[in-house]
């Protein structure tokens, strides 16, 4: 019973402080691989011994609930694909589970790496409209705007 105790105070406290935000330089390093292929990817990791397999499925399920596909690469790392970049920029900046840590796909464990991507679809291409390239063509004609 004693050892009991210790280890759920041990969790209690794990799950009470979020992790703390990401260094500067894993942002820069994200950032700078952001338009490569693999700017939509995070890897998860760093998850705590004594956590209940069903507390970290709740929390999973809510980043699949905003379309996040989650793959486990090992028992300890997986890697979740957001539909575009900044989706997973936002993530990687406001997350707040205690029960892991994210960090780009560039940063990712060896095992990680050598998972197979093309599991993944390719990130969503931006939205884009033709209201911009209108007007300037419209102001270069001498044409005023409707």
């Amino acid at each position: 019973n004693c050892n009991k105790n210790t280890s759920e105070k041990k969790i209690k406290n794990t799950i009470s402080h979020p992790n703390s935000k990401p260094k500067p330089e894993v942002l820069n390093n994200f950032n700078e691989h952001r338009r490569g292929n693999n700017g939509h990817l995070l890897e998860l990791f760093d998850f705590p011994e004594g956590i209940p397999d069903n507390q970290i499925h709740s929390y999973l399920s809510n980043l699949r609930e905003k379309g996040v596909i989650i793959k486990w690469t090992d028992n300890k790392h997986a890697i979740a694909c957001f539909q575009n970049y900044e989706q997973a920029h936002y993530e990687l900046l406001h997350q707040n589970s205690s029960f892991f840590k994210l960090r780009p796909f560039e940063e990712a464990s060896v095992q990680s790496k050598q998972f197979d991507l093309s599991q993944f679809p390719p990130p969503q291409r931006a939205k884009t409209s033709t209201a911009v390239a209108s007007r300037m063509i419209l102001h270069t004609l001498g044409i005023p705007n409707r």
